[in-house]
């Protein structure tokens, strides 16, 4: 029998001998000769990239609310839609499903899906709605002038921190699409206060030019796209406590700022969160604040990693989290001793850090928030490599011992700790390091499904 390669070279097996092939998934054929009519191809769904893909890119799910749990390879992977008001400014051809990998934060704000239980001022509530599983209340303009419901949270800011409020909303009626809609954060009073003038163009918000009164400043605002078929958006708007102490915190949403009776708006989903920069995903609120804890998901795999090597991949889209060390990817024995994990600083650069050791490879490049990478580390003893968008970053450490005992995989923290603010999607691990021209096909293939 002969087997032709695909330069033509020819191997001879004895007469009545077969030639026994695994093929990548770990189920072994028998092939009586094979030919290969073109070189061998790598690539995601390439039937002879080298290694056992062990994990493939997690089944998403289309939902905007964050809470929806899936099995995953024996633990719960939490999705949800890159549109739930996390990423400002992206366009719907950049969002996709993924792993929401977030901190803690909390929701200072109370009855987040009742304004009725809210304060009033001028406005009447039409019947409640239900859209992409969120409450919003009808809220109708009395006489067209400063109408709006209020709130004052239970736990004032502290000095030189920020304040985001972030309101689901959604059009009422309103025929000149300019009622006068309006978003306030202030202190209580009009001394310290910002106001951000809301429009409408075919029943889409926007924000207007954000007005700043006193020592509340240093905004920023973001229009989100949540259900656009049922006309559900959701808006946020950031400053900072600059007054020089502690202040207390009132949001006020208005109805009609400039004497449109009779227009309305639907809100819903309220949140209030300090000391964040980006919104994060939306925490309900009953009758007392709430906290949403760290994001953790743990993959517990039969294989020991480090007898066979491994490549994992996954697409990355930081948030705007400065803090240092911030966790996204692990591979460990389940503690400290035996462990790579993958760090990120979008302002500083990103690195994986490899113990026993105490090594680094480093990537010292500013990564641009709410832009996707896709990232890849190969391991083997002796030879680590990490990888952006395809290309190899920092430098290769090609004289340290493999970590032992390595079966476990942290996805958007490393050991329960240090939770990193991204998105990651499309995640990927391999039996084997892949080769450079293997990283970079296959990045490749992930940056077009992340685009996706």
């Amino acid at each position: 029998m002969r087997v032709y390669g695909a330069a033509g070279k020819r191997l001879i097996l004895p007469a009545g001998k077969r030639l026994v092939v695994p093929d990548m998934r770990g189920i072994v054929k028998e092939r009586a000769k094979l030919k290969f009519a073109a070189p061998m191809r790598w690539g995601l769904d390439a039937p002879w990239t080298k290694g056992r893909k062990l994990i493939g890119p997690p089944t998403t799910v289309a939902t905007s609310i964050k809470g929806s749990h899936l099995p995953w390879y024996g633990g719960d992977l939490e999705f949800a839609k890159l549109n739930a008001g996390r990423i400002g400014g992206l366009t719907d051809a950049t969002r996709g499903n993924g792993y929401l990998g977030e901190g803690t934060s909390k929701n200072e704000c109370i009855d987040s899906e009742d304004m009725t239980a809210w304060g009033t001022n001028g406005v009447t509530f039409g019947g409640p709605i239900i859209v992409a599983g969120i409450r919003l209340d009808e809220l109708i303009a009395d006489d067209g002038s400063a109408d709006r419901i209020l709130q004052t949270m239970s736990a004032q800011v502290a000095d030189a921190t920020e304040i985001l409020l972030s309101v689901h909303v959604k059009q009422g009626t309103d025929a000149d699409e300019d009622s006068g809609d309006l978003f306030r954060i202030d202190d209580g009073s009009s001394t310290n206060r910002i106001q951000a003038p809301i429009s409408w163009a075919s029943g889409v918000p926007s924000f207007g030019a954000i007005s700043v009164f006193g020592g509340f400043d240093t905004t920023a605002s973001w229009v989100d796209i949540i259900d656009p078929s049922n006309g559900l958006y959701r808006l946020s708007v950031r400053c900072k406590n600059n007054t020089g102490g502690a202040s207390t915190v009132r949001a006020q949403l208005y109805a009609s700022n400039i004497g449109d009776a009779g227009d309305s708006i639907y809100y819903g989903g309220v949140q209030v969160e300090y000391g964040v920069s980006v919104p994060t995903s939306y925490i309900k609120t009953t009758t007392v604040s709430e906290t949403r804890p760290i994001d953790i998901c743990k993959w517990v795999d039969g294989d020991n990693l480090s007898d066979i090597g491994f490549t994992l991949y996954f697409a990355f889209t930081p948030m705007s989290d400065n803090a240092a060390n911030r966790a996204y990817a692990g591979i460990n024995d389940g503690g400290a001793s035996n462990r790579f994990a993958f760090f990120s600083d979008v302002d500083s650069g990103s690195r994986v850090f490899i113990n026993p050791g105490n090594k680094n490879i480093q990537d010292v490049s500013v990564l641009t928030r709410g832009q996707t990478y896709v990232w890849a580390f190969a391991a083997t003893t002796d030879d680590m490599r990490l990888y952006r968008d395809g290309v190899e970053m920092g430098t290769a450490l090609t004289s340290v011992a493999m970590p032992t005992g390595l079966t476990t995989l942290d996805i958007g923290n490393d050991l329960g700790s240090s939770p990193g603010n991204a998105n990651m999607a499309h995640i990927h691990l391999f039996e084997g390091a892949h080769e450079p021209a293997q990283v970079a096909v296959v990045s490749t293939e992930i940056a077009a499904l992340a685009a996706s």
